[in-house]
């Protein structure tokens, strides 16, 4: 257990490295990036488990949206999966939300201007600002990185479209208030876009490129933890996925309004949860205590999760821009003081701690 802990831990390190050298998501955590390997093969006299290292495979980490029409400012906030990744480790958003996604919407044209200082005389762009909701989808967690390319077709013309690069600017009741510039529009369009002003088009269309970051990363440590923790061979990882399912589904009661130092009360709440499950979540030895696997096991959920208050990324408001944003940096911390707890309890008792000495005395006196 404290080897699959600190190679966990080894995993969150490389995972917030790659972010900090890159400044961007690594969108590809999966078993096949990872990669162990010996650290140090000098000391061939301790166990080979003992002596390794976890990284991860940089070149097939996240890459920026190539596109041929969005804006380079806008492009270069948004970033793609190397390849076709595993859904089992994939971020709900990402599956929810495939690059160009396709919505029907309804746009309400709040203003419209001219860039004066376009110079072609025969068309112009111009700055729009507008309420776009959707029967489809709520738009509740979208941010301001976030790209929409929105096609609106006029009133009174059934050719006429008017094609614009927006982002999020406001919250709204429902739905989302965008801002963005047109495509050049013709002279003789303009005159039907400026009538159209303050009426609602229900004829438009929006394809959506979603900015995703380190929350859709620590989605996918979380899930591999419990694979780590959770699947054997009698406890196939579907079965651990649905069961975790459940358990999520009924988290945010159990958790909401606490204070984020209030640890006890969340280990005493989230813990009684899981023991209900105890086929599925029961420690699965006497190794380890039980207030730490518990712990390991909340700590999973608060990866997984975006609860505020709760989960590491539970505040969907706003993005952290920091070098390593401060949820990947708390939960790096949080995997080292988990390989902490196992190492305290597995090698520190007094009974194991005399019996390590003996070996390594034994060790030792071979070499000598």
């Amino acid at each position: 257990m404290w080897l699959k802990l600190s190679g966990f831990a080894c995993l969150c390190r490389a995972t917030a490295e790659f972010y900090r050298q890159h400044q961007r998501p690594h969108l590809s955590l999966t078993p096949e990036q990872i990669r162990v390997h010996p650290s140090d093969p000098t000391f061939t006299w301790l166990p080979a488990r003992w002596l390794f290292a976890v990284n991860l495979d940089e070149g097939q980490g996240s890459t920026p949206l190539v596109h041929e029409t969005m804006r380079k400012e806008m492009a270069q906030e948004i970033f793609v999966s190397s390849g076709e990744i595993d859904p089992t480790y994939t971020a709900p958003a990402i599956k929810q939300w495939p690059m160009g996604r396709e919505l029907p919407v309804t746009v309400l044209l709040r203003s419209v201007e001219r860039i004066p200082d376009d110079v072609d005389e025969q068309a112009s762009r111009g700055l729009i600002r507008a309420h776009m909701f959707s029967d489809e989808v709520a738009f509740a967690d979208f941010s301001e990185h976030d790209v929409f390319h929105i096609t609106l077709r006029l009133p009174g013309s059934g050719t006429t479209k008017i094609s614009l690069w927006a982002r999020k600017v406001e919250e709204a009741e429902r739905g989302l208030v965008v801002s963005g510039v047109t495509d050049a529009i013709p002279q003789v369009a303009w005159s039907q876009l400026e009538r159209a002003k303050q009426q609602v088009l229900s004829d438009a269309r929006t394809e959506v490129f979603r900015a995703f970051d380190h929350a859709c990363d620590l989605y996918s440590l979380g899930t591999l933890l419990f694979r780590c923790l959770l699947v054997n061979p009698s406890r196939p990882f579907e079965v651990v996925q649905h069961e975790l399912s459940a358990v999520l589904e009924r988290l945010e009661p159990l958790v909401q309004g606490l204070e984020p130092d209030d640890h006890w009360t969340r280990f005493t709440r989230v813990s009684g949860r899981l023991k209900e499950q105890r086929d599925i979540f029961a420690p699965p030895s006497d190794c380890l205590s039980e207030f730490a696997w518990y712990d390991a096991l909340i700590y999973g959920l608060r990866l997984t999760s975006r609860i505020p208050g709760f989960g590491f990324c539970g505040n969907t408001e706003s993005r952290d821009t920091a070098a390593l944003p401060g949820a990947l940096h708390d939960a790096m911390q949080g995997a080292e003081h988990l390989a902490e707890q196992a190492r305290i309890d597995l090698f520190e008792a007094a009974a194991r701690h005399r019996e390590l000495l003996r070996i390594c005395d034994l060790v030792l006196a071979e070499r000598m």
